[in-house]
């Protein structure tokens, strides 16, 4: 019994650790497109930003705050729920990156409930691809 036990909390683990790198990797494509707007915005002549650049590296601004900069001095929501999608996209990654694991079932526990991993990458995903191309979209104007 104990065996069998430790082998589920082994393969859970192993689960939720491809899920969770998966999503942490990605979610950098997207906070760097942000952070290119961003530098974008600040240098269209094309002068220095070599200050932005070093600014939107620093810890302190962090996935939250360039959205924040994004939506209150860069760009108009492209279109609705745009915003909405990228701060629960940013939620997604948080839960994975931070939230405790429920080893036995192979859940993700946030906010006192026990989350599925996989809906939640499945829904990850599926804005990642529509948030990318729409970054990339802006990023070309």
């Amino acid at each position: 019994m104990k065996k069998e036990i430790l082998d589920k909390i082994e393969e859970n683990a192993r689960k939720i650790k491809e899920l969770r790198g998966a999503i942490i990797h990605n979610s950098i494509d997207i906070e760097k497109g942000i952070s290119f707007l961003i530098i974008k915005s600040f240098f269209k002549d094309k002068g220095n930003n070599e200050i932005i650049k070093k600014l939107m590296l620093e810890e302190q601004y962090n996935f939250g705050v360039k959205i924040n900069m994004l939506k209150d001095f860069i760009i108009k929501e492209p279109y609705y729920g745009f915003f909405k999608e990228i701060k629960r996209l940013k939620d997604i990654r948080n839960i994975f990156a931070h939230a405790p694991l429920e080893w036995i079932s192979g859940g993700i526990i946030h906010n006192n409930k026990l989350k599925n991993p996989k809906e939640l990458h499945d829904e990850f995903f599926k804005l990642h691809g529509k948030l990318l191309n729409e970054l990339n979209k802006l990023i070309n104007k």
